[in-house]
């Protein structure tokens, strides 16, 4: 399959370590008499292992992206990739970043307010082909890719709000946009816990939403509310 430089450099460092099914075959072969227990020793050492180098190469894999970017990309090669298709933000004044249980209420209540002036995003393919079909503005993308953003025209750009249920993923994509020259629009994202918070504000994340600070209050004052 013929895929970016970006996508294959992910892919190889997810792929980094050994597989646990590695113990379970040994010690399926240690049973069945095929090797000793030292062998299996050392096969759950090296699995170990390996996991201690795979970890902070994981947790890092954007940062290293960026940093050897240029020599990566030259190993693209010139013709249509199938996870190269560029996003078109033209006159999206909000773009909401992840449409799971808490992405899509945002821009549901967004497209009502202000129509076809929001965009969503999401890396589901099959989620955004559902919402193209029901005829929203939804285009698939991957809100860490930096790429995405290089090419991204935000002349009209107001918000940019950062949804997405894994916070590694939030925040590698604010580090994506903190990259950007002369950026103009603001960013929302949505956290779970309150160190979450303060390490997006201490980034310039213009609004922070602490959703399980709000969820208990919420929750009462809907009560009262009926």
């Amino acid at each position: 399959m013929n895929i970016r430089a970006r996508t294959a450099f992910l892919t190889a460092l997810s792929m980094s370590n050994y597989s646990e099914f590695g113990l379970i075959v040994g010690v399926v072969a240690m049973k069945s008499g095929l090797i000793s227990s030292e062998w299996l020793v050392a096969i759950a050492l090296m699995m170990s292992g390996s996991f201690l180098l795979s970890a902070p190469l994981n947790r890092n894999a954007h940062k290293i992206f960026n940093r050897f970017k240029t020599t990566l990309l030259r190993l693209n090669r010139e013709e249509l990739v199938v996870d190269a298709k560029l996003v078109d933000f033209s006159d999206a004044r909000f773009v909401v970043i992840g449409l799971g249980s808490l992405g899509l209420p945002a821009f549901q209540f967004l497209r009502y307010t202000y129509g076809n002036s929001v965009l969503g995003l999401d890396f589901n393919a099959d989620r955004v082909k559902t919402m193209s079909e029901a005829g929203e503005r939804v285009q698939p993308a991957d809100a860490t890719d930096p790429l995405l953003w290089d090419n991204a025209s935000t002349d009209k750009l107001e918000v940019v709000f950062l949804a997405m249920s894994d916070y590694e993923a939030n925040l590698n994509a604010i580090r994506e946009i903190m990259r950007l020259p002369h950026r103009k629009f603001k960013i929302g994202a949505v956290v779970h816990y309150d160190d979450q918070r303060m390490e997006l504000e201490k980034m310039g994340v213009e609004y922070v939403y602490c959703y399980k600070d709000r969820l208990g209050k919420e929750f009462a004052q809907s009560y009262f509310e009926k």
